[in-house]
């Protein structure tokens, strides 16, 4: 059984167009070092949507039914709030709730709002728990705020009411958005306040290594993510040391998540970690499933 606690849809409709943006962008600094040719935008939008034209969950099972994944946490993550753009999160919170409708055994939904909302956000947040059956929150600190942000405790009061988890991006994002955060001593503030509920710390594991593996055992309540390892493939002797310090340390608390569609090598990700002749069956099965079902409440 594998459970992939970090994706998104890959539906261009979910996403802002600064978003966009900064994909194209990233695409083309990326093919213009490869290729030395000049990439037209036309293209590149030609691209993106391609990549992002799932509108009905279709391709996303597909996908997860080719790698053997039997459930994935769809993150909704609320990236508009303060753009100068339509703020259009009811209509992406009803795109997600609709495919949830549509495969209630294969997905498992996170709601994303920003806290600067106030209460309109925390009653929005209720509303996706009680209708939609939406399952935790998506919190994208890059976005303009911390992970303690007093605007983000009546969030967190209602997870921990509910047992919801709260899986949250750590790390930078866009060079536009913000890239300094209180970091570690904001998660641990937060986690201590707030006991029963489980903290999912996406790219932590691997990618904020040193700030972030000695957590779970601070608190019981923080899980480490892996998504993001793709940035470390050239260090591989350093990866594996960290990943094995992991299983040694806190073997209980590391879940696996790919962050697709961002990285579309899901299949690839999943053989490269059952291909480590440290990792033991037991830790296996913890990492790919059992931690996972222990934070979701399952």
């Amino acid at each position: 059984m594998i459970i992939d606690m970090h994706t998104h849809l890959s539906d261009i409709r979910v996403y802002p167009d600064y978003w966009i943006q900064n994909i194209k962008t990233t695409i083309r600094k990326k093919l213009e070092k490869e290729i030395p040719i000049q990439v037209s935008d036309d293209f590149l939008q030609n691209y993106v949507n391609n990549i992002l034209d799932d509108f009905n969950g279709e391709k996303k099972i597909k996908i997860m039914d080719e790698c053997g994944i039997d459930k994935a946490v769809v993150l909704q993550v609320d990236f508009g709030y303060g753009r100068q753009e339509p703020d259009n999160l009811n209509n992406i919170i009803d795109i997600h709730g609709e495919m949830l409708k549509k495969y209630p055994e294969r997905f498992i939904v996170f709601a994303g709002i920003d806290p600067r909302r106030g209460k309109k956000g925390a009653d929005l947040f209720e509303k996706c728990i009680k209708e939609y059956k939406f399952s935790g929150l998506k919190l994208y600190p890059p976005c303009g705020y911390e992970i303690d942000d007093k605007g983000l405790y009546p969030l967190y009061k209602i997870c921990n009411e509910y047992r919801l988890p709260v899986l949250i991006h750590i790390g930078p994002s866009w060079e536009d958005m913000k890239s300094t955060f209180n970091y570690p001593d904001s998660i641990l503030k937060v986690s201590k306040e707030f006991p029963n509920v489980p903290f999912v710390l996406g790219h932590a594991a691997l990618l904020f290594y040193e700030e972030s593996h000695k957590l779970p055992l601070i608190r019981d309540n923080i899980y480490l993510e892996v998504s993001g390892y793709e940035k470390m493939i050239e260090q591989e002797a350093l990866l594996k040391e960290r990943m094995k310090n992991l299983m040694k340390d806190c073997p209980d608390k590391v879940v696996y998540g790919s962050d697709w569609p961002m990285y579309r090598t899901v299949k690839e990700d999943i053989s490269y970690f059952e291909s480590f002749d440290f990792m033991t069956d037991d830790f296996k099965e913890k990492f790919f499933h059992k931690n996972a079902l222990d934070l979701l409440g399952m």
